[in-house]
């Protein structure tokens, strides 16, 4: 198993934002988790950006136990 540990720092100023905003402390618990929502979109974007992406047959498994294509 590869022991390294991989950091990605995000810097967009919408993250940057988000953050700041969910730092005060007279944010509403239903702000708060909006923010987080919101940050964690963002976030997630950033990390998967330049992620390769590749096409090929994905196989699901139903209900009735046979194996089919996914549409």
């Amino acid at each position: 198993m590869n022991s390294q540990k991989f950091f990605h720092w995000i810097d967009h100023p919408l993250v940057q934002h988000k953050l700041n905003l969910m730092r005060r402390k007279d944010v509403s618990t239903n702000s708060f988790r909006t923010l987080l929502n919101e940050l964690s979109m963002l976030m997630t974007y950033e990390v998967t950006h330049d992620m390769e992406v590749s096409t090929g047959m994905l196989m699901s498994l139903s209900l009735s136990g046979a194996v089919k294509p996914c549409q």
